[in-house]
């Protein structure tokens, strides 16, 4: 049975990288991500209300820009329903193609 060793480090540019720590070339891993606490409404609302307008706003102004680059190829208030429900088939089909 292998010896377990656990070591801190940060992950940059999708790689992690271990403090102070060199490890031999092909050493088995195991990667346990500890996840931090996410943060609780009343520290989400205070962040927000802290945050600059523009910044605040800034990701809705980036998807509202890429909206814009992909027209809707149907316009929602026109369609039937037989023709949604037609769509939503077609797009499930579709996923189901990509799965493995």
């Amino acid at each position: 049975m292998p010896t377990l060793t656990s070591y801190q480090g940060v992950v940059h540019n999708g790689a992690i990288q271990l403090r102070d720590v060199r490890l031999p070339e092909g050493t088995q891993v195991i990667v346990v991500v500890a996840e931090p606490q996410p943060l609780s409404v009343e520290e989400q609302v205070q962040r927000l209300q802290s945050m600059p307008l523009d910044e605040w706003r800034k990701p809705f102004d980036e998807l509202a820009e890429r909206a814009a680059g992909h027209p809707a190829e149907v316009d929602i208030d026109t369609i039937s329903d037989a023709e949604l429900d037609a769509l939503v088939h077609e797009v499930r089909a579709e996923l189901a193609e990509k799965r493995p």
